[in-house]
């Protein structure tokens, strides 16, 4: 192809002049060189002077190699690279980011840390795709320098915090890291010596050795065996025997990577008691009791009590939604069970159904608690038909006696009454005629009559004969 229609620079330039995306990129992460090229014709391409440069070369020198330019890049690196730019049509925005092995002119090994960009302009096949270089020679260099230094090798291994120990084919301790000193500070020192002797106070392997199976097996393996101190159980370990292979495939040693798990241990037994104390409370519980998963409001599990209560086998029950026992609607019984959840209340009065159709009203207290690693609601249901009957009851009663009283007007303290004529004097100073003061402060209506004294003392001519 003609190089004056193929000129990548130029094209270039004239994408920066109308993309200020683009100018921005290589603004940010050219510290180093800009390469543009054509992935349809990888040999076609651009790389500035400052690229040449880093491998030694100037763009002078180099102008007659411009179609061999990859051959100085690490050929596995070159295919990650020319593969993965040729995936970007379904991400163009995002670019590939690789660090590429380059060979210096001298022949020396340089790093550079590329960021590839495609630029589509047919949909999602990438037609051009610009990278930019940044030199990260002075670190990876200094990077391999530690990882061979022995000293940085050595402080890596002592500073795991859990326990690394390294067996021979016959079990004897090679090395171990500062952890497990510290674990087996009353056995220092642990070099040299069998390994079920120093961990175990044994005289012989132990019979499910998880470092013996590695060693047989060429696989990880792995155990949880006790910690031992002065012929005691102190705790509980995790260990993983890691065996290492030399290039024939054989087991040249064990690496047992152990780690502490008493606390853990302590807490899952903990939490095992916990649970069984629990579950003895549920189960053996007079009163009936309904776990339910505030979420979809399923009975998860009910204890023999609520089965008594409600009507209905365990294996039925438990197939159930709380909305099917509860008499409000499900909106209602949801908005409930999510107080219930947020602690907002823990106690609600309700009407549940029971099998035979019978509505019993119940009081039900209800909280969050976690089984299993669940958040469900534990609810206790108390039948109180009978008690609200007879609150009813007493009640209405109450109300009954209230009306009654309410009608009955009494007389209370002393009365000023005259001695002679019997007139009573009211609190206004006014005397009244006795019959008048008792209808006015009371219910009482009075009809008149003649007592026999008064009849024969006004009616001496009627004979009348005195009462017995």
């Amino acid at each position: 192809m003609d190089s004056q229609v193929y000129d990548l620079k130029k094209e270039l330039h004239a994408l920066i002049a109308t993309d200020a995306s683009l100018f921005e990129f290589l603004q940010e992460d050219a510290s180093d060189g800009i390469w543009y090229w054509d992935p349809k014709h990888p040999g076609k391409g651009w790389l500035s002077a400052r690229f040449w440069s880093l491998l030694g070369y100037t763009a002078e020198e180099k102008k007659h190699l411009v179609s061999r330019w990859q051959d100085l890049i690490d050929a596995d690196d070159w295919q990650v690279l020319h593969q993965q730019v040729r995936r970007q049509g379904e991400a163009p925005s995002r670019p590939h980011e690789q660090v590429l092995r380059c060979r210096h002119k001298d022949g020396s090994k340089i790093f550079l840390r590329c960021q590839a960009l495609s630029i589509h302009q047919d949909g999602k096949t990438p037609n051009r795709i610009l990278c930019t270089f940044t030199d990260l020679t002075p670190q990876k260099l200094t990077e391999q320098h530690l990882k061979k230094s022995p000293a940085f090798l050595e402080a890596i291994f002592n500073s795991i915090q859990d326990g690394i120990s390294i067996l021979d084919k016959d079990l004897n301790i090679v090395a171990v890291n500062r952890t497990m000193e510290q674990w087996y500070a009353h056995r220092l020192p642990l070099e040299g010596k069998k390994c079920y002797a120093v961990y175990h106070a044994r005289s012989q392997a132990c019979e499910t050795c998880p470092a013996a199976r590695a060693m047989q097996s060429g696989k990880l393996e792995m155990s949880e065996i006790p910690l031992v101190r002065q012929g005691e159980q102190i705790g509980t370990l995790e260990l993983y025997a890691f065996p290492m292979l030399n290039k024939a495939g054989e087991t040249e040693a064990v690496v047992e990577y152990v780690r502490d798990i008493t606390a853990r241990k302590q807490a899952e037994s903990l939490l095992k008691e916990r649970e069984q104390l629990f579950r003895s409370l549920f189960e053996e519980n007079y009163s009936a009791m309904l776990l339910i998963d505030p979420d979809s409001g399923a009975i998860v599990d009910a204890n023999p009590a609520a089965c008594t209560f409600y009507g209905y086998p365990k294996t039925v029950l438990t197939g159930m939604h709380i909305t099917q026992i509860n008499t409000l609607t499900p909106k209602e019984v949801f908005k409930e069970m999510e107080k219930a959840k947020a602690e907002e209340r823990n106690y609600f009065d309700f009407c549940h159904r029971l099998g035979d159709g019978m509505i019993r009203e119940v009081e039900v207290y209800s909280g969050p608690i976690t089984i299993c690693g669940q958040s469900m609601l534990c609810s206790v249901v108390h039948d109180v038909s009978a008690r609200k009957a007879v609150e009813r009851e007493k009640e209405s009663l109450i109300e009954k006696l209230q009306k009654a009283l309410s009608e009955v007007k009494t007389l209370r303290g002393f009365l000023p009454i005259c001695a002679s004529c019997k007139k009573i004097r009211d609190d206004k100073g006014y005397w009244n005629q006795i019959e008048t003061y008792i209808r006015n402060h009371s219910e009482a209506e009075f009809s008149h009559g003649l007592c026999p004294e008064c009849a024969r003392k006004l009616y001496p001519e009627l004979d009348i004969e005195p009462e017995p």
